[in-house]
């Protein structure tokens, strides 16, 4: 029905726009009308069937002909221009920027005052009785609404929403592009003058479904119950002013820092705003049912298919420990109710764990460079005669007034931040949660005439001013020094209390700035460096150049500077003399350097600060010593011994000692004039140093403490002809950083050379068989230690202290395959079946090895060319492996 409606509608404007038209045009109208007005049913049903699905809306915007809507399935749905919507012109995107306004096209809308419109109010506090309660903290908010306008809403006095229509529309004029809002605040996609509607209609289509199940998300875990764990720091109060510091007192939960629970709908675009939602707790171990005491919701939000829950603690853990030896664990869970059909969803529990704060003190400031906190007594503590020795914490001009609020902090001591910057309790609670009473004591007398100072002022509120009514002028207030009494409050429990001494002056007083001094800086090499040597110093002869320019006398300074900090480190000494009697020749500041501490190659600066006791009166003093220390090794090293050195490689060939074949070198045949040679200054004598211990550590012995009395013991065979050992030759600083001066290679080389016989084989005529006996010759140079039957000649005893146990002989094939020449169907005595063997045989007590080639009927047409494998390992020197010619001649027929 509503097609053919509008299809009439159509024809109307046809007929008047352009009289007479052809039926073939008409129908062409119509018909494309039909098409459009059916792909927009289509693409308005396919997006309430995703959504309904779970899919959540992650991007709207403009196209070249209207407006694409994309889903968190990777779907997109473009809702396209009405029928006087011009083709091809960019459709227009209704949305709520980051900081929460509404904006068409990314501008954003405003009432007539050019205020934004914000896109959702927070609810305010109830008011205490017989007072209305405070409005949002935003005042109102603005929606969209289904009519086409924007519609104003606020809370009254009773907490409800009140509506009201405003004149301005958000729905386009028909001329204008199809315009969608995405309003993820009240769940909605609303389409406006897309084909098919009206100017001013809207479709709405909700883009929430209903919620089945939610699930904490576990970003922090309890190690202890495995639970996903929230944590908040508890802000303890008293009841009563006079309970503040008293041991004995009951403190309470004032209130909490507040801590996130993140859970996972499902489905992701769950309409939460349905539910009204509560935290219930219970204790691990108690049999009893949930209560909803412990923690409270401050406010919900949702990020994706997250729903973010913000918690405040309600009670302190210590209240569950119903025994000494006793402590429960405290869980959790979110609990939400269905504002229509009052069903119950509860999700599984969290861990929650909590810090009692106990000590607080209202603070005017901090100093982070000389770590102080400036904090004011506690009231009650001090009788109120202490207080006139104490420096005034504020000041202000006699004709002006102060706010006390705008002085003061509350210092929670107990938590320790990342940095040294105190944490404030003003920023662990929320907004107005803390709050401060101040009062005047009614009597501080000072002076001998025992002066009232609290007469001269008058407090309101937080502000303090003189008392014109006793002083008209203000000017007989100058000079004095009264007294107030703070109190800091956390939602009506005390947490903490001082005393602010306020002095009331004709100008502001400021602190002077620094008068800094920077003495010539020190250039030095790190070699020359020697501990405890003066380096750089400040005299008191460069004192008086200061005094001069400061205009004050040294009894001045020796009477107002009694406060000093020194700013050094890294190696770099600054101590302070100004505390001697001494002359006037006498250093004031003396510099050093440690050379164990100092980096070799460094720049930098220290400083020592002089503080006066006045500080609007005296500037305080800085005096600076910047550095630079460098260095460079000396040319000179320990030169290569070239009779034992070629090139950067020494040959190792090993030695007998006591009887037994040792590779062992003294590192100082290396060098030359190692005797003369004189490292430079903070620098060890050289060593030698393996480069790389961990693969040399089992293999290598080094003992020694300087190139003059190292040894380096190759405690392992060398597998081949040789075993390279990179090493460098290095000199430690005092400081443990090391400095390379040679690297070079220490060859261990095995002496001796393996060749195994080659072994030539015919094929026999078929069905017979050849075989020879496998051998091999160890030899230094021209010299055999080992022979052919395996045992070492009397040169190898004598030379090299071997018997025949020291040696071991392996006979294999290697790699080499010998079963692809072929293999017999029976296996021969030897239990082989392969043509071309390797076997052992022992006769007559002598075991020999063998390489046997047998056929059993088919003549060799081939010549086989092979290797077999001999390993010879010399006890303690080598292990040689080496491959020795098998030849198969063809058979002769």
């Amino acid at each position: 029905m509503k097609k053919k409606f509008y299809g009439a509608l159509l024809v109307g404007s046809l007929f008047l726009a352009g009289g007479m038209v052809s039926c073939s045009d008409y129908d062409d109208d119509i018909n494309s009308l039909n098409e459009r007005v059916d792909a927009l049913e289509k693409t308005v049903a396919e997006l309430q069937k995703a959504i309904e699905a779970g899919a959540v809306i992650t991007n709207v915007e403009s196209t070249e002909n209207g407006v694409k809507v994309t889903l968190s399935d990777g779907k997109t749905f473009e809702v396209k221009n009405g029928a006087n919507g011009a083709d091809g012109k960019p459709g227009s995107v209704v949305t709520i920027d980051k900081e929460g306004y509404w904006c068409i096209d990314g501008i954003r809308q405003t009432d007539e005052n050019g205020n934004p419109y914000k896109a959702q109010g927070e609810k305010g506090e109830a008011g205490e009785p017989g007072k209305p309660g405070e409005d949002g903290k935003d005042g109102c908010w603005y929606v969209p609404a289904k009519d086409g306008y924007w519609h104003k809403q606020y809370y009254n006095e009773e907490g409800t929403v009140v509506d009201e229509a405003t004149d301005q529309k958000w729905t386009p004029s028909a001329e204008e592009s199809v315009r969608v809002v995405y309003d993820p605040v009240n769940g909605c996609l609303q389409i406006s003058n897309a084909v098919d509607m009206e100017e001013g209609q809207v479709i709405n289509i909700p883009i929430t479904s209903n919620l089945k199940s939610l699930a904490v998300i576990p970003y922090v875990l309890d190690k202890e119950t495995n639970y996903p764990l929230v944590f908040f720091y508890n802000i303890m109060g008293y009841e009563t002013k006079a309970e503040v510091g008293n041991a004995n007192a009951k403190l309470v939960v004032a209130s909490s820092t507040n801590a996130k629970a993140h859970y996972r709908l499902n489905p992701a675009n769950a309409n939460t705003k349905e539910w009204d939602w509560t935290m219930i707790d219970r204790t691990v171990t108690r049999a009893a049912g949930d209560e909803n005491e412990l923690l409270s919701i401050v406010s919900t939000e949702r990020d994706n298919d997250e729903f973010i829950v913000s918690l405040k603690s309600n009670k302190s853990l210590d209240d569950l420990a119903n025994e000494a030896l006793f402590k429960e664990h405290a869980i959790a869970a979110l609990q939400g109710t269905n504002k229509e059909t009052a069903e119950v969803m509860t999700s599984d529990y969290i861990k929650v764990s909590s810090k009692d704060l106990k000590e607080f003190s209202i603070i005017t400031g901090y100093d982070l460079v000389q770590n102080e906190v400036f904090e004011l007594p506690r009231a009650g503590e001090q009788e109120l005669d202490s207080y006139k020795d104490r420096e005034a914490d504020a000041q202000f001009i006699y004709t002006e007034s102060i706010d006390l609020n705008t002085l003061i902090k509350t210092w929670a001591k107990e938590v320790q931040g990342p940095t040294n910057i105190p944490t404030m309790v003003d920023d662990m609670v929320a907004e107005g949660e803390l709050t401060y009473q101040f009062s005047l004591p009614a009597e501080y007398k000072l002076g001998d005439n025992e002066t009232n100072q609290q007469d001269f002022v008058t407090l309101e509120g937080s502000i303090l001013k003189v008392n014109t009514e006793k002083w008209p002028n203000g000017t007989g207030a100058i000079g004095t020094t009264p007294i107030v009494e703070i109190v800091a409050v956390v939602n009506n429990k005390i947490v903490a209390t001082g005393v602010i001494k306020v002095a009331v002056v004709k100008e502001i007083e400021t602190e002077k700035p620094a008068y800094v001094v920077t003495v010539d800086p020190v250039n030095m090499e790190y070699s020359n460096i020697k501990d405890g040597e003066i380096v750089n110093k400040f005299t008191w002869e460069d004192m008086r150049q200061v005094y001069d320019a400061l205009k004050i006398t040294r009894d001045e300074f020796i009477n107002q500077y009694k406060k000093y900090t020194i700013e050094d480190g890294n190696g770099v000494i600054l101590e302070n003399k100004a505390d001697d009697e001494v002359g006037t020749q006498t250093n004031m500041v003396e510099m050093s350097f440690d050379p164990k501490e100092i980096a070799s190659n460094t720049k930098g600066s220290v400083k020592i600060t002089y503080t006066p006791t006045d500080k609007f009166g005296y500037a305080p003093i800085v005096i600076e010593f910047p550095y630079v220390i460098s260095h460079k090794h000396g040319e000179w090293y320990p030169e290569f011994n070239e009779q034992f050195v070629n090139g950067d490689v020494a040959i190792i060939k090993g030695q007998m000692v006591d009887g037994v074949w040792t590779q062992k070198v003294e590192i100082s045949e290396h060098f030359v004039n190692l005797k003369e040679y004189k490292p430079q200054g903070n620098h060890e004598a050289p060593v030698l140093v393996l480069n790389d211990d961990i693969v040399y550590s089992e293999r290598l012995n080094l003992e020694g403490t300087t190139l003059s009395n190292q040894v380096l013991t190759l405690n392992s065979e060398i597998n081949g002809n040789e075993l390279n050992v990179p090493v460098s030759i290095v000199e430690k600083l005092a400081n443990g950083e090391s400095y390379c001066l040679k690297s070079y290679t220490i060859r261990f080389v095995n002496p001796f050379t393996m060749t195994p016989a080659a072994i030539n084989l015919s094929a026999p005529f078929p069905g017979r068989k050849d075989s020879k006996a496998v051998s091999y010759t160890v030899k230094e140079g021209n010299n055999t230690i080992v022979g052919s039957d395996g045992k070492v000649t009397e040169y190898a005893t004598k030379t090299y202290g071997l018997t025949n146990d020291d040696v071991t002989v392996t006979y294999s094939e290697g790699n080499f395959n010998w079963a692809q020449y072929g293999l017999n169907n029976e296996a021969d005595d030897y239990g082989n079946k392969q043509k071309l063997s390797l076997y052992k045989e022992t006769k007559d007590g002598t075991t020999t090895y063998n390489i046997k080639w047998e056929n059993k009927g088919t003549a060799l047409m081939k010549e086989i060319n092979t290797f077999y494998q001999v390993q010879v390992v010399v006890k303690g020197i080598a292990v040689m492996t080496e491959n020795g010619a098998v030849k198969v001649t063809e058979t002769d027929m």
